[in-house]
């Protein structure tokens, strides 16, 4: 099994991709994927793969990611903020 996620591995990748998915469907409201790729410093292609469910790699930048769409929702509208997390 070797290169297999175990267990807890595999639940915690579960919850970063459903994190980066809604972090996505949230910033995509107002951004392109160009736009979201330059403000977190990543290639478009990364955003695009995101979009698809491949969030194997990067967990610095979906940490970015996640924090991006956190302050657009916050900036929206307080409520929203307090149900995603964001200060």
């Amino acid at each position: 099994m070797a290169g297999a996620l175990a267990h807890g591995d595999a639940l915690a990748h579960n919850g970063v991709m459903s994190q980066v998915q809604y972090a996505l469907a949230v910033l995509r409201q107002t951004m392109s994927q160009a736009e979201i790729a330059e403000a977190i410093g990543v290639n478009q292609s990364r955003i695009s793969r995101w979009e698809a469910g491949d969030v194997a790699s990067g967990a610095e930048a979906a940490a970015k990611l996640i924090a991006l769409a956190d302050k657009k929702t916050a900036d929206a509208s307080p409520e929203l903020a307090s149900n995603t997390g964001a200060a």
